[in-house]
């Protein structure tokens, strides 16, 4: 999600401080008992960890079968309702009205659906531009949750009485909200602008429940299917990623890694996270002024040119400075963004392109990293026997694949 706040674009009902030290005590309460397992099913002492672990899943929702049906059942009725929407849609032409329900009713199916409706934003290619449009405004302009409940958890994860013994100023509202969380703008004591990124409530457990339902389908399909494959790894493949990024402390140490790796870029600026001041569920970091490549784009609609530089400009110097940057990631440092959405992307006030959430980061093999280097010289050469190769040493061909015959074929 990125930190810009020009992401927050309605009126909000400003809150009196005498208000929220009001409510505060009551969301404390609340966050308490929600974390000692009094809501929600709360069955047996089984709980859950915050790293990935397909047994421990097993373990806990074995002793909540009414949990686990429930949500199988929301799921089949959102599933009937999203079929039927797209039917009418297509009967009727009414694309835009059917696209907006679709987009509703993913985000009432909680942190996974909206995670899959982030990643499918990106691929116009697979469910076409327009429900890619629709959907691609849930990067980071989810439905929020109360600020009191989020206030409770940075106090409860920071161990303080009150946000004014580490901040000057906290926002009311949030500037931007995502999937997994949402961010405030706040003030430190030492006057440093910051961002503070809040896990959303039950979040774990949520990503968790709907986990265990895909490994147990998945393992239906496969007995039903009498195939030798455990597909249940495509699952647990999923959930270890959805896991990662719920760790706040190892997105810290991700984006330490990140800026260390690039720090020879000077055209790229990625925030420092501040550790002290950072949990499982709260991400403290610098804030990075500047505007989000989505509202480029929202820019380039509404204001097509302007005295200023124009929104085509930025964003034709943000592809250049992203693609550049992304050669860098694949060819030199190896450490990579793995999830640069435009909602993670920005344009700061100087110039520079901004990454920011680093819940997902993956490494790039040093025998992969030649193997590409080695397929684009070969590709502009016309060697394709030994492209061929470059794609076997990249793991992208199967065993079986003839390698003579992809040779001629592509000649």
């Amino acid at each position: 999600m990125h930190l810009s706040s020009r992401l927050v674009r309605c009126r909000y009902q400003r809150r009196g401080c005498s208000s929220r030290r009001a409510n505060s005590a009551a969301a404390t309460t609340h966050l308490a008992l929600t974390r000692a397992g009094k809501f929600g099913s709360g069955a047996g002492s089984v709980s859950l960890a915050p790293t990935y672990n397909p047994g421990d899943l097993d373990a806990y929702f074995s002793r909540r079968s009414s949990m686990v049906a429930a949500r199988v059942a929301s799921l089949a009725l959102a599933a009937c309702k999203c079929l039927a929407l797209l039917t009418t849609a297509r009967v009727r032409k009414r694309n835009e009205e059917a696209f907006t329900k679709i987009k509703d009713l993913v985000e009432s199916l909680g942190p996974t659906f909206l995670k899959l409706a982030q990643t499918l934003s990106t691929r116009s290619d697979l469910i076409g531009s327009e429900l890619a449009n629709e959907l691609s405004t849930l990067q980071d302009n989810a439905k929020i949750f109360d600020s009191e409940t989020a206030f409770a958890i940075v106090r409860d994860d920071l161990g303080v009485a009150s946000l004014d013994e580490v901040f000057e100023h906290v926002a009311e509202v949030p500037v931007a909200a995502a999937s997994f969380g949402q961010v405030y703008r706040c003030r430190l004591k030492d006057g440093r602008e910051v961002a503070v990124k809040v896990q959303r409530p039950n979040v774990l457990e949520n990503v968790a429940l709907d986990v265990f339902i895909l490994r147990s389908v998945l393992h239906w399909v496969k007995q039903l299917a009498n195939m030798s494959r455990d597909l249940r790894l495509i699952a647990d493949e999923i959930g270890s990623g959805l896991f990662s990024e719920l760790d706040y402390v190892a997105e810290a140490k991700n984006m330490m890694k990140f800026r260390e790796a690039h720090k020879d870029l000077t055209y790229v600026a990625v925030p420092c996270p501040m550790t002290s001041l950072s949990s499982d569920r709260v991400l403290t970091m610098e804030w990075l002024e500047g505007s989000s490549v989505s509202s480029l784009f929202d820019d380039l609609q509404t204001h097509p040119s302007s005295i200023e530089q124009s929104p085509r400009e930025k964003l034709g110097k943000a592809v250049d400075m992203g693609l550049s940057c992304s050669l860098n990631q694949l060819l030199r440092s190896g450490v990579m963004h793995a999830d640069p959405h435009p909602g993670n992307l920005l344009v700061t006030d100087d110039g520079r392109l901004g990454y920011l959430d680093f819940g997902l980061l993956t490494r790039v093999d040093p025998t992969h990293k030649l193997g590409m280097l080695s397929s684009i010289l070969h590709t502009s050469s016309g060697d394709w026997v030994r492209f061929v190769e470059d794609m076997d040493a990249l793991d992208l061909l199967k065993p079986s694949a003839d390698r003579d015959e992809l040779a001629k074929d592509l000649h």
